[in-house]
């Protein structure tokens, strides 16, 4: 069984993928590939390990959450006929960002997926039988780390919303994507590991569908209109701090459609001074050649660069 395991990053294009595989299930199941939705995933498997490695020590239920998760996967692994076909899957497709980590995490520890390690710990055994081929998406953090931050805003989730103490703490702690792909590396040792940059993902997005699927590029996939939500505005972000500040998490999270509403139009959120924006965007270019060169990692880019 051959089994892939996209795990995101936020942001990064993770949804539209997703609903990409959702609307031609008939041609993954066509080569025998079955796929997960994201949100049974999410209720069967991600949910569950969070709890788990959330829970202040190992008892029965903890075990139970545990074991019934891998009792899924299990079952999802297995050599099966697809749902209401006659095909056999002998691969795997599964997809949720949410398996690292969630942007809440991210902005109190003003750093990349602080618990990425403890996750997949839970995770790869559960997987030891098949090592998955892994699927990654970065981003430079000069606009990932304001779009995290809204990410967080639009969360049930408390989170500390200072944005002041949040690009300190940023700057401070330099967070690296290659730190990230090195957990995952630590986590997956016998996996192949396929990273690209986010900015070039209009350029090789049907290579990294047909990457991801493995299957050939002259089978067609039916495109996916584009759903493109609007990204959050400087002041309704600002709005939404506010709130949270002075009325409390309930009363931001229940404001989140207003304000975005109120506040459509206008620039994105602002963290970063020009020389910051310098700054990172060099030390963006010195971290992907880094992870260009950890082992068994394959960087695609755009041809011609």
């Amino acid at each position: 069984m051959k089994v892939t395991l996209h795990l995101g990053a936020h942001k990064t294009a993770s949804s539209y993928l997703q609903r990409t595989f959702a609307s031609n299930i008939s041609t993954l199941h066509r080569s025998g590939i079955g796929f997960v939705s994201p949100n049974v995933l999410r209720e069967k498997v991600t949910k569950p390990l969070s709890w788990v490695r959330n829970a202040a020590k190992r008892t029965p239920k903890s075990e139970k959450i545990r074991d019934d998760a891998f009792t899924f996967l299990k079952w999802a692994t297995s050599e099966r006929k697809l749902k209401n076909t006659d095909f056999v899957q002998r691969h795997l497709l599964l997809t949720d960002e949410n398996l690292i980590g969630v942007p809440p995490e991210m902005v109190n520890s003003q750093t990349l997926y602080p618990t990425i390690s403890g996750r997949l710990e839970l995770l790869s055994p559960m997987l030891e039988e098949f090592p998955p081929r892994i699927f990654f998406a970065l981003r430079n953090p000069v606009s990932y780390a304001p779009s995290i931050f809204c990410e967080a805003l639009l969360s049930v989730y408390p989170s500390d919303f200072n944005l002041r103490r949040f690009r300190k703490g940023w700057l401070k702690n330099a967070p690296r994507w290659s730190c990230v792909i090195e957990s995952i590396r630590d986590t997956f040792p016998e996996s192949d590991i396929h990273v690209w940059d986010f900015a070039d993902f209009r350029a090789l997005e049907h290579e990294i569908i047909h990457r991801i699927t493995d299957i050939p590029h002259d089978v067609d996939f039916k495109p996916l209109e584009r759903i493109i939500r609007p990204s959050m505005t400087d002041k309704a972000a600002r709005k939404l701090m506010w709130l949270d500040r002075w009325r409390g998490n309930e009363v931001r999270f229940e404001s989140v459609s207003e304000m975005r509403e109120l506040y459509a139009d206008g620039p994105k959120l602002k963290i970063w001074s020009d020389s910051e924006k310098a700054k990172l965007d060099k030390e963006y270019v010195e971290d992907l050649e880094r992870i260009a060169a950890i082992e068994r990692v394959t960087f695609l880019r755009p041809k011609g660069i």
